[in-house]
């Protein structure tokens, strides 16, 4: 991953060497804050987004990811 855009407190930007890129503001609510992700991906390698696909493991994946995206964001 390389993080191509950041701005603090608003959103970052990384782009993965695979073709994905993903997007994640952060706006103030009344409880705190609200996380919204994006994900786009564009590779020129046939077949590559559905063999992506397999790899994902949907939960524990999105909570290893989540994990990550705090401790960037406390750090």
């Amino acid at each position: 991953m390389t993080r191509k855009e950041y701005v603090p407190n608003e959103r970052f930007v990384d782009h993965a060497n695979t073709g994905g890129v993903w997007t994640f503001t952060f706006e103030p609510d009344e409880t705190g804050t609200t996380l919204s992700a994006a994900f786009g991906w564009s590779s020129r390698v046939p077949f590559l987004a559905e063999l992506m696909d397999l790899r994902w493991e949907g939960d524990s994946d999105l909570d290893q990811m989540l994990a990550n995206l705090r401790k960037d964001i406390e750090t």
